[in-house]
């Protein structure tokens, strides 16, 4: 099984710049300070096998009850734990889309219907999916994973759709797992959290990796009903989230409710974004527009990346995913200094 899908790799070649992973170009440096020191003196016992402080914490930031969470190494540990305990048969993604949900569903060889969004639409998750969702809802559907917002597109989904999605999905008992990793970079907040109690079948999953600059640690989380937690506990290892992990939670949650850590993340990722948009389509690239920290455009360059690396800068080429092919390429946006760097290699390589 293929298991490099992801951006991320600086260890195949020398790399000073990554955009292939699209982590909060907030400085984060004082943040990882605190949390180990925090964390260095614990590391000395076993972590709390219920995770007490670590859900308390997200349980405040989410406006749930502390049963309704539960922490995961990852949230591909979470995507992993939820389909092992749902066991589907078949299930719906939309192409293109993250990854890692086909690695997770074929660990337990489950048939993938596949729903392809259209370019001509800017990859508008809208109307037209929710008629699809009902076509496969007719044809044995149990299972529908969704991205808001989209990697690699990043486009939100707007509320209404989202609520006509999980209602069509409560109508047809089809499990619905939605994945917000990026939803707290992105310009549109509205969270499916609030709806869990509406609807059994909902999962919501979540991570602090993206935003606080921390994919090393791995610090991921569910938020769904009571029972389906309790449940969801027993397809996860003992001690599945380390001391580290367990602090960092509790660290970022501090982050969260006392600082202003959302306000200045959201101006940075929304005036750094326009900033690569712009200079993007100025040197001729087709680029769509994104709600969140990450752009995809397409280039005639289909060494792109290659040709990128040999300046030590690092993006992902998307020719793997579902959907998308040669030439299309996603990156993550960083601070102004590095994205200079990131157009000045660009427009060495394209002329402009």
């Amino acid at each position: 099984m293929q298991r490099n899908i992801h951006g991320g790799d600086i260890y195949s070649e020398v790399i000073e710049y990554d955009f292939s992973v699209n982590t909060n170009p907030l400085e984060c440096a004082q943040l990882h300070k605190e949390l180990l020191e925090r964390a260095s003196v614990k590391l000395g016992h076993y972590p709390d096998p219920e995770q007490r402080r670590f859900r308390e914490a997200v349980a405040r930031i989410e406006g749930v009850a502390s049963e309704n969470v539960w922490g995961c190494n990852g949230a591909s540990e979470g995507f992993m734990a939820i389909i092992n305990m749902l066991n589907p048969a078949k299930a719906l993604l939309i192409d293109p889309c993250f990854a890692g949900y086909r690695y997770a569903l074929a660990a337990k060889n489950c048939r993938i219907e596949t729903y392809r969004l259209d370019e001509a639409n800017d990859f508008q998750v809208g109307e037209a999916f929710i008629e699809g969702l009902k076509k496969y809802a007719g044809e044995g559907l149990d299972l529908l994973m969704l991205a808001n917002p989209n990697n690699p597109t990043g486009k939100v989904i707007s509320e209404d759709i989202l609520i006509a999605i999980l209602e069509t999905c409560r109508v047809h008992d089809i499990k619905l797992v939605i994945d917000e990793c990026f939803l707290r970079m992105s310009s549109s907040k509205k969270s499916m959290v609030q709806h869990i109690n509406e609807y059994n079948g909902l999962y919501v999953v979540n991570a602090f990796t993206k935003l606080f600059s921390i994919p090393g640690i791995r610090v991921g989380y569910i938020v769904s009903q009571a029972q389906n937690i309790e449940r969801i506990k027993g397809f996860t290892p003992e001690w599945n989230m380390s001391v580290l992990a367990h602090e960092a939670g509790v660290l970022c949650g501090e982050y969260l409710r006392d600082r202003n850590w959302q306000q200045e993340t959201d101006s940075l990722v929304l005036e750094e974004r326009r900033f690569l948009q712009d200079e993007l389509r100025r040197l001729g690239l087709e680029v769509w527009d994104s709600d969140t920290c990450f752009i995809l455009f397409c280039s005639n360059i289909t060494d792109l990346k290659e040709e990128l690396i040999k300046r030590r800068i690092l993006i992902r080429d998307c020719s793997n995913y579902e959907g998308l092919g040669k030439g299309y390429y996603r990156i993550a946006v960083k601070q102004h200094s590095e994205n200079v760097e990131l157009i000045a290699a660009l427009k060495d390589i394209i002329g402009g």
